[in-house]
């Protein structure tokens, strides 16, 4: 059941996490847009209009969409597609070099973009980017932070989790144990959702599951629906004197 918390509480609870090293971050595509990147109905805007149809008749299934516009111009054209929509001179956010400045070790993110590591490195932060199942053997030991990308990178186009056949074949025939670290993140550490809309097929198995299995002694988690003002933490003693505020946060 979904909750609004008041934003005194958040801070409360955000900063109690940060002390414990239990605080996660999960970004969505909301995270960047202010850095010049797309949201995923604007990504998919040119396929549309190639085959004639009407994104916001689409928006609802835009993976449908990306599937249809591979079947058509085969997955070199999605590839070409991602490679021209993600260029590497676009810079982090302040909210993105805001959160790389706190103790948060863990990130997790469904974007394709590198603006999430590019911030930590800017901070100084030694960080570690998982993007498929072999990057998960990598040693934990003397990293600053770990970036967890759920669906790949822009480094990899082709191995970028877009079309309905990439989604069906995840956690089967690609990215096994992603899913698997989800879980067990979730289970551990509190997650705060930035810029995340919740329509994510793999995610939201994973939200399920854990419902189902845990049923009300699930870890509690939080999103914000609403644009980032200027954050938490002015109690920590040990970093800036960062302030923000939050708006319509939720527990999940």
């Amino acid at each position: 059941m979904n909750n609004i918390i008041k934003k005194k509480e958040l801070i409360e609870i955000v900063e109690q996490a940060l002390y414990s090293d239990e605080l996660a971050i999960f970004a969505g595509a909301g995270l960047s847009i202010n850095a010049g990147y797309y949201n995923w109905e604007k990504l998919l805007e040119k396929p549309a209009k190639e085959l004639e149809l009407d994104i916001s008749k689409e928006k609802h299934d835009l993976i449908s969409l990306a599937q249809f516009y591979c079947n058509k111009k085969k997955r070199s054209a999605i590839n070409e597609l991602l490679s021209a929509s993600f260029p590497s001179n676009k810079k982090p956010t302040e909210n993105h070099n805001i959160l790389s400045q706190l103790p948060i070790s863990t990130y997790w993110t469904t974007n394709f973009d590198t603006l999430i590591e590019d911030a930590l490195k800017e901070n100084n932060k030694n960080v570690s980017v998982r993007k498929d199942d072999k990057d998960l053997q990598l040693s934990y030991k003397n990293y600053d932070a770990v970036v967890y990308k759920m669906h790949g990178d822009i480094q990899s186009p082709s191995d970028a989790v877009i079309t309905r056949d990439d989604y069906e074949e995840y956690g089967i025939n690609s990215r096994k144990l992603f899913r698997d670290v989800l879980e067990g993140t979730l289970l551990t550490k509190t997650f705060l959702f930035l810029g995340f809309s919740f329509s994510d097929p793999n995610f939201n198995f994973v939200l399920s599951k854990m419902r189902v299995l845990l049923g009300d002694d699930n870890r509690p988690h939080y999103y914000i629906l609403k644009k980032l003002l200027n954050l938490i933490g002015t109690s920590l003693k040990t970093k800036k004197n960062i302030k923000k505020q939050w708006t319509n946060t939720n527990m999940i």
